[in-house]
């Protein structure tokens, strides 16, 4: 992605990237796909009042053909995400080559769009194909003041994306604390290479959880790290789950979040 400077948790987190995490997919999926599964009906006035205006060339496009590859579900679904994501969804408009009327609607990858000025004129250059769009000829979705959530609360992401991390490295030592191996005795560099590949081929690794280990050179262990429980994993989980919920206005119990549900009216 674009955005990939490291947090302060030591993740680097990209738009793309957060998708990976599972309350962020949530949250975006939930909105969009939602929003996408709604009516968008395109009016004209009349003397009567609103009617839908089938004959129009842009209800087809909204409502069932947008182009040859998306349905009206997956475009408007994109468009959402983009904006979820990015801050800033963009499609290209496809005008006919007699009529000059939309004919198709193309999303445009929006962390390559760059808004400039030309001649006076504010035009956005696409920084992968180098194709230049005046804004007459693009669809523009923004988000809150086209900011994308993840940039604005990239530190929260970045906790995230680390207690996640945690949990992966501890399960996938099979539950086993880092720490320290200590004797008084001096250790050969052989004998010390070859206790450092016996023990992490021993000891790391979930198919070595709950193994025994054997000490030789009166060796000791000293536990290093701080284990979940003591380091208030699952808390830290649950509570990143709500921040996330807040940072999207999705209630948390739309996320799965245990716990959520008050029951309070």
């Amino acid at each position: 992605g674009v955005f990939g400077r490291n947090t302060k948790s030591g993740m680097a987190i990209t738009e793309e990237g957060a998708l990976g995490l599972s309350a962020v997919y949530a949250a975006i999926n939930k909105i969009s796909s939602t929003l996408a599964s709604l009516p968008l009906n395109l009016y004209r006035e009349t003397a009567e009042g609103k009617v839908i205006a089938k004959e129009h060339p842009a209800f087809v496009l909204i409502n069932s053909e947008p182009n040859g590859t998306d349905t009206a579900f997956t475009f408007i679904e994109r468009m959402l995400s983009d904006a979820l994501m990015f801050g800033t969804a963009y499609a290209a408009i496809e005008r006919g080559a007699v009529t000059g009327r939309p004919a198709n609607l193309h999303p445009l990858k929006p962390d390559h769009m760059r808004a400039d000025v030309f001649d006076g004129q504010r035009i956005f250059r696409d920084s992968e194909t180098g194709a230049i769009y005046y804004p007459d000829d693009l669809i523009i979705l923004d988000c809150f003041r086209g900011k994308s959530p993840i940039r604005l609360h990239m530190e929260n992401m970045g906790i995230t994306a680390a207690a996640m991390e945690y949990g992966a490295r501890f399960f996938g030592t099979g539950g086993n604390i880092g720490g320290f191996l200590m004797t008084d005795k001096s250790l050969t560099d052989e004998q010390y290479h070859r206790l450092k590949n016996t023990w992490s081929t021993q000891h790391q690794g979930i198919h070595n959880a709950h193994e025994t280990a054997i000490l030789e050179h009166g060796l000791k262990f000293e536990r290093s790290t701080i284990p979940p429980d003591e380091a208030q994993y699952i808390a830290t989980r649950k509570f990143q789950v709500e921040e996330v919920a807040r940072i999207f206005g999705v209630p948390p119990v739309l996320l799965q979040a245990d716990g959520a549900t008050t029951y309070n009216n």
